[in-house]
């Protein structure tokens, strides 16, 4: 905004200067025809045209010097303003990636908070289930030390039966058949 104050500052001047020239070269030019004519030009308007012809050659200059300065400001105003343009569409762009990846982030954080939630409760089950496994074993191998000694003392009773009596005894298998167990 500053550059464009500078500008139009300078734009100002030049207009300014564009209308002093004008109006020096309209005098200049009104007193050639003024004096050119009767042919009696005087030393002393001679030396004033001259200093009048030099100032508005001076002004020219000066007028074109900024005129050139202008331009080149101006040139540079709309680079920097192209410039901006660019940076700012840049600027949105990332902007826009960037609240993107916020959101895939978002998600993932919330995938892997399923995730550890879903791991806590499958360990939670696993340690559960060993449990109860080792509950269910404990109580197998408790009922089947008490079967085995429930078989092996009627097998001692049946053989002191039979050692008694007469009678013959179960066969050998029986008691795998009634415990469930394939021979």
């Amino acid at each position: 905004m500053e550059v464009r104050k500078k500008l139009d500052a300078e734009h100002a001047i030049t207009l300014k200067q564009a209308e002093q020239i004008q109006q020096l070269q309209t005098r200049v030019a009104a007193q050639r025809r003024e004096y050119q004519p009767a042919g009696q030009i005087d030393k002393q308007r001679e030396k004033k045209l001259k200093v009048l012809e030099d100032r508005l050659e001076h002004a020219t200059t000066r007028f074109h010097e900024s005129d050139t300065q202008n331009r080149k400001l101006r040139d540079n105003v709309s680079q920097l303003e192209r410039e901006r343009q660019l940076s700012a569409a840049e600027h949105d762009k990332l902007l826009r990636k960037y609240e993107k990846q916020e959101v895939a982030l978002n998600m993932m954080e919330e995938k892997f908070r399923t995730a550890t939630a879903a791991r806590d409760a499958a360990q939670a089950d696993i340690a559960a289930l060993s449990q109860q496994f080792e509950r269910e074993k404990d109580k197998w191998q408790t009922e089947m030390r008490q079967m085995q000694s429930f078989i092996e003392n009627e097998r001692r009773v049946c053989e002191s039966f039979h050692t008694t009596l007469t009678r013959p005894c179960r066969s050998e298998s029986w008691w795998k058949v009634d415990a469930g167990i394939a021979l």
